[in-house]
């Protein structure tokens, strides 16, 4: 997916994981001027795998690899969307919207006879998250998130979150794939930002 003329792709992109009690967690994001800060979401959604898969996907999805998610709140639901793409000259970059849902939880609901259906209405969402930037950024980003979580030991980290294990052997895959050269690398940068090319040319 090309993004529109003039989006701006950043190329400076932090991530912080923080935990707090057992089960519980707050994250702050930021991909050039946009920033984001969820607070309070819990051990019921994978989210410490989900992002560490989305980040091998962004760093070694040829371009393609898409990635959705969830963190849940209770009963809040932050749903993250990260689709990859390649341009030529542009190289490798992804779009990443997050969305608040009020209501999260399952999609399904149970009907007095028993029956299980679609939840309906689906609440709407609000876009909280929107930027661009160079897939390497992200993945890069999410890889130091988890650096004081390294240092903390899988067995602490365990005990603290609770439901999931840390995922080792996905991190282990996140540095083989950042450490090894793309075919087609991304453009060297000269600032912080660079400007998509338009259909016409322009820039």
């Amino acid at each position: 997916m090309r993004p529109p003329d003039d989006i701006k792709v950043y190329d400076q992109v932090e991530l912080e994981f923080d935990l707090r009690g057992v089960g519980w967690a707050d994250l702050r994001f930021q991909v050039g001027e946009a920033t984001l800060a969820i607070e309070w979401f819990s051990n019921l959604a994978n989210t410490f795998h989900d992002f560490a898969f989305a980040a091998i996907g962004a760093a070694s999805g040829g371009g393609q690899q898409n990635s959705r998610f969830s963190l849940e709140g209770e009963p809040r639901e932050w749903r993250w969307s990260i689709r990859n793409s390649f341009r030529r000259g542009l190289g490798y970059y992804c779009h990443i919207l997050v969305e608040e849902f009020a209501n999260g939880g399952p999609r399904m609901m149970k009907t007095p006879d028993g029956r299980v259906v679609p939840r309906q209405p689906e609440p709407a969402g609000q876009t909280l998250f929107d930027a661009y930037c160079p897939s390497d950024s992200f993945a890069r980003a999410v890889r130091r998130a988890f650096e004081p979580l390294d240092a903390m030991g899988a067995d602490e980290f365990e005990k603290r979150w609770g439901l999931t294990p840390y995922p080792t052997r996905t991190l282990a895959a996140l540095d083989a794939a950042l450490e090894t050269p793309r075919r087609w690398n991304d453009p060297k940068f000269h600032s912080a930002e660079r400007v998509i090319i338009g259909a016409n040319g322009s820039s």
